[in-house]
């Protein structure tokens, strides 16, 4: 075994044995497991049946015409018309349709009800949302061009799909992953300043591999750490869904659970998400341990990092805001937590275009990369002159 691995396990050991490490990846596997278990509260075996009976049906005049009969027959005048029993046998089984036209359309229920459920005026009114969504976000006519592209290849009528296990994980780890995060930080905080705190800095930095291969070994045995968590908490959190809602509708439009024109199916969506949550988890925890380096203190560098995260989660920028909302929508807790990867404003880029999915991981890993380098550099130069 050579001295690199020895150290790197060592490192990796202290990580995951040091008790408030140990007490913080439990308390936050146990907040991610019990966040998906909430979840599949709402996994109805009714509604199930239902979407499942609607599956690969295409949304066209047939299927629109049958839900606005179903919804019909509901009686006027009801407030709490879902616990009638014609919403229960002639419009439930239709609900997944009325949702989806309420979502894609700018017609409110009644206008549904007294519609003629033409589908090439739904698909009218879808494409104006679009645009007026286009123009909210100030888009340049080449990213317009680019998501109508995307559009047009998916064709229509949509075809609808039952997905509701992975629209559950894809909704469940946005907040989990956030959970994750500063799980990460806790964890990482201590990983330079402990030694700092302890006054044995110096005696490792003046042994045989104190100025080398110990600093790489801490790093990868942070980095590793990280991606530990984030594959643990996926492996335990996706089979509750999938259990829950069962696994239907990999191949689903994403449009159908969240209005994005970009020509991707829910399975390739969460495929993404998951690298999303990987990169800017990867980033916040090599983030925290630079901030360990140079604070000196576990504490400062824990309260550091985790008002960034705060502040890239609550911070909301209009989508006029063309620029600002670009820029804060990297912070790893905006990025995550508002669904900024799902983002439609593009970056150009030597005459292409690159959605907020494509160029964020790789700034991330350019950071991490600045970061690290940057960091060697402190450890070996800076870290001796401040005694």
């Amino acid at each position: 075994m050579s001295d690199f691995s020895r150290l790197y396990r060592y490192e990796l050991k202290k990580l995951l044995t040091k008790k408030i490490n140990a007490i913080t990846l439990a308390i936050c596997l146990s907040i991610c497991v019990f966040t998906a278990v909430i979840g599949t509260f709402n996994a109805d075996k009714i509604d199930m049946g239902y979407g499942r009976a609607l599956d690969g049906r295409a949304i066209d005049t047939q299927l629109l015409n049958e839900m606005i009969d179903g919804y019909r027959k509901i009686p006027a005048g009801l407030d709490k018309y879902i616990l009638s029993e014609e919403y229960q046998t002639y419009a439930r089984p239709y609900s997944p349709i009325f949702n989806y036209v309420l979502g894609h359309s700018n017609m409110s229920k009644s206008d549904i009800l007294n519609w003629d459920g033409d589908e090439s005026e739904l698909y009218r009114q879808s494409e104006e949302k679009r645009r007026y969504r286009y123009d909210e976000y100030k888009l340049k006519p080449g990213e317009i061009e680019y998501w109508e592209k995307q559009v047009a290849e998916k064709g229509e009528p949509v075809v609808f799909r039952y997905a509701d296990g992975w629209n559950d994980i894809l909704t469940e780890h946005v907040s989990i992953a956030f959970i994750l995060m500063f799980g990460v930080t806790i964890c990482l905080a201590g990983i330079f300043s402990d030694e700092n705190n302890r006054r044995t800095d110096a005696l490792i930095l003046s042994s045989r591999h104190g100025r080398t291969k110990i600093y790489w070994a801490k790093v990868w045995a942070g980095i590793s750490l990280t991606v530990l968590c984030v594959v643990i908490t996926s492996a335990l959190t996706m089979p509750i869904s999938l259990i829950a809602f069962g696994i239907d509708g990999f191949s689903a439009d994403i449009d159908l659970i969240y209005p994005y024109p970009g020509n991707l199916t829910v399975g390739k969506m969460l495929i993404i998400a998951e690298f999303c949550i990987l990169a800017a988890t990867v980033f916040c925890g090599v983030f925290a341990m630079l901030l360990s380096l140079c604070l000196h203190n576990s504490t400062a560098s824990l309260g550091s990092s985790a008002a960034i995260l705060t502040l890239g989660a609550m911070l909301y920028m209009a989508p006029k805001n063309r620029i600002l909302g670009q820029i804060s929508g990297v912070l790893p807790g905006a990025f995550i937590s508002q669904w900024k990867f799902m983002d439609i404003r593009l970056v150009e880029l030597f005459g292409h275009y690159f959605t907020c999915y494509e160029y964020v991981p790789v700034l991330y890993l350019i950071f991490d990369i600045l970061i690290i380098v940057a960091g060697k550099f402190i450890y070996e130069k800076m870290q001796i002159k401040s005694r």
